[in-house]
């Protein structure tokens, strides 16, 4: 169910938040509200509808309502992750939510196979240019979202008024860095382009070995489709760009001599020295070793 949504509207209630380390559920679960996840330190598997990504420090989730996701930490490293339960519109009914996920009898049938009360299921709010707020987000620079988690976990043991305001505040700031990160600010007079979902996909996701299925299944078109909408609206191939980003990627890791090609290939999700090699010729003119003597001659010459 999702319902349009204008930014005056906007008016956030968090009405729980917190801390995990270690926390996890195979099974899937299905919630009434948003659930925001940022993480701050670990790893962990997590998989929300059909998408299933990886969570890292500076990676932030967003688990709609009604949609069935697992969490599960990676082995040997053990994610901490600050949360939120929170709605985006303020409903009078929201302590029954809160009520219902504190009560275990009630709590576990959220782990069946539909929630039993869907009128209280919230709506996904979808904002003005048709946006949709996406599944997964990354920071590089991830300081300030820590920050905003932090201090409302903080805010949320001491309870009272601080809380109710910095919460509506924190969901905001957290809205404008994703919309910001998607480049929604860009032109937020026209719609969303296809292409800049699929870019932030593929941003979150290039050092693994994804797909053009799985890269076309984070926007709502058919891959095939999404695919010749991201040709059309940047001039190159969805594969062109995956590979320009990675080799991006590659020529920092390049400047540490330490670092085997293999180790590189694998960091920046390429299949085989032998796949990293050619596609580093095709994007650069050069072999991985030469594009490395390259680098490092600029980098010397710099310092000099």
């Amino acid at each position: 169910m999702e319902k349009q949504v204008r930014f005056e509207e906007l008016c956030p209630f968090v009405r729980e938040a917190g801390m995990q380390s270690g926390d996890s559920w195979q099974l899937p679960r299905r919630i009434y509200d948003h659930e925001l996840l940022y993480c701050l330190s670990g790893r962990a598997v997590i998989t929300i509808g059909t998408e299933r990504q990886e969570l890292a420090p500076g990676h932030l989730a967003i688990v709609p309502p009604d949609t069935p996701h697992t969490l599960v930490n990676v082995p040997g490293q053990v994610a901490q992750l600050a949360w939120m339960h929170c709605d985006f519109i303020y409903d009078d009914d929201g302590g029954w939510i809160y009520r219902w996920y504190n009560t275990p009898e009630d709590y576990v049938r959220c782990f069946a196979e539909r929630l039993p009360f869907p009128e209280y299921i919230r709506p996904a709010p979808v904002f003005p240019g048709n946006f949709r707020l996406p599944h997964f987000t990354v920071f590089e620079d991830g300081t300030e979202m820590e920050m905003l988690f932090r201090s409302l976990v903080k805010a949320f043991a001491g309870e009272g008024n601080h809380f109710s305001l910095l919460s509506r505040v924190t969901v905001l700031r957290v809205l404008d860095a994703v919309l910001t990160q998607c480049g929604y600010w860009k032109s937020s007079a026209q719609p969303i382009r296809v292409s800049d979902a699929m870019k932030q996909y593929i941003r979150f996701n290039y050092m693994n070995r994804i797909t053009l299925e799985e890269i076309g299944a984070s926007t709502q078109y058919s891959p095939d489709y999404a695919g010749r909408l991201f040709r059309k609206e940047t001039g190159i191939t969805v594969i062109e760009y995956l590979n320009h980003l990675r080799i991006d990627k590659a020529q920092t890791l390049l400047l540490d001599e330490s670092l085997p090609m293999s180790e590189i290939a694998e960091k920046c999700g390429f299949q085989s020295v032998n796949y990293f090699s050619i596609v580093t010729r095709k994007v650069t003119g050069m072999s991985p070793r030469q594009l490395r003597t390259h680098l490092l001659t600029i980098m010397e010459n710099t310092s000099l």
